[in-house]
């Protein structure tokens, strides 16, 4: 089976030739030369990551890191338990087990919460009180899956005064009610922090054929589910993803960024300075968003203030 970078045989791989590249330099307000489209709003950028070796850019340390886990379990302080969906696809609670999927959530977007043994989202069936939570097909547009958490241990509809909370004992679920109580404080479990705390955070692609575009999570292949990045069918076993909810139908793909592993297949080395370049012609990115699939691989986004080093850069491209 062909890679992902591969112009080739699998219905879900994209090609980029990466034959186009722009050297620019911005308004006369910037000193140094930038790696980028020159147009006023960024709103295309020509992503250059550079990892290790002496820094030409200043010595910034990214605030952002995938994380190695970013799913949690929710926690219910009243009833010492987390909450767990049965295969009846009812809520229950039960003694807290990272390693049960059942019990296992992530955010897939700033607002929408996945549970990850089913790939579906938390729902309700209407913005009224003493409805049940359930879990549905994953819709950015609807919302009866919008959540947000309010003083740090309430969990909400956004914009409403409707709370999650335990029905009535451990076995009956959990609903929305109007009044919040001493039941209705969530946390992530095994922390003091609020649902939230671990919030979504969009994940850019490399190559492919989504110009850069972030994970879509959940994303159908081959008829299955997936709420996480996955190497099926990819020749070397690299991590991609969709940026699409349906990869069998749109074919929308890119590569997963890694932290702390130089991949030959991502970056090109200059034997003279140690340093690791990754160029992204074709990606369509905001400035912000390029730097931001940078730090996501341990690396930043490239300013070039040495002459030497643009020499390199044009004979790599």
């Amino acid at each position: 089976m062909a890679s992902l970078g591969d112009e080739a045989t699998s219905p879900r791989l994209g090609h980029n030739s990466y034959q186009n590249y722009y050297l620019t330099m911005p308004s006369n307000r910037h000193h140094n030369k930038i790696l980028g489209l020159a147009n006023q709003d960024c709103s295309l950028s020509l992503e250059s990551c550079k990892q290790n070796g002496p820094s030409h850019c200043g010595q910034l340390s990214p605030v952002f890191q995938i994380s190695d886990n970013d799913t949690f379990m929710m926690y219910n302080e009243n009833l010492d338990r987390c909450l767990k969906l049965q295969e009846s696809r009812s809520f229950t609670f039960d003694i807290c087990n990272k390693f049960n999927e059942w019990q296992n959530f992530k955010w897939v977007s700033d607002h929408q919460l996945l549970n990850m043994a089913v790939k579906l989202c938390l729902s309700v069936p209407s913005k009224s009180n003493m409805v049940p939570v359930t879990l549905s097909r994953c819709n950015k547009t609807t919302e009866l899956q919008k959540w947000e958490c309010r003083n740090d241990t309430l969990f909400a509809l956004v914009n409403q005064e409707l709370f999650l909370n335990p029905a009535n004992g451990r076995e009956n679920g959990v609903i929305l009610s109007k009044k919040p109580s001493t039941k209705s404080v969530w946390k992530i479990y095994g922390t003091k922090k609020s649902l939230c705390a671990q919030k979504y955070e969009a994940l850019f692609t490399i190559e492919g054929n989504s110009l850069g575009a972030p994970c879509v999570f959940p994303f159908k292949y081959m008829n299955k589910w997936h709420a996480k990045c996955i190497v099926d069918d990819d020749e070397h076993k690299r991590f991609w993803c969709g940026t699409t909810p349906d990869v069998d139908e749109d074919s929308l793909t890119g590569y997963c960024p890694i932290k702390d592993e130089k991949d030959n297949f991502f970056w090109v080395k200059n034997h003279w300075t140690g340093d690791f370049y990754q160029i992204n012609s074709l990606s369509a990115l905001t400035w912000d968003q390029a730097r931001k699939s940078c730090w996501q691989q341990n690396s930043e986004l490239l300013s070039i203030n040495e002459l030497y080093e643009q020499a390199y850069l044009t004979g790599i491209t």
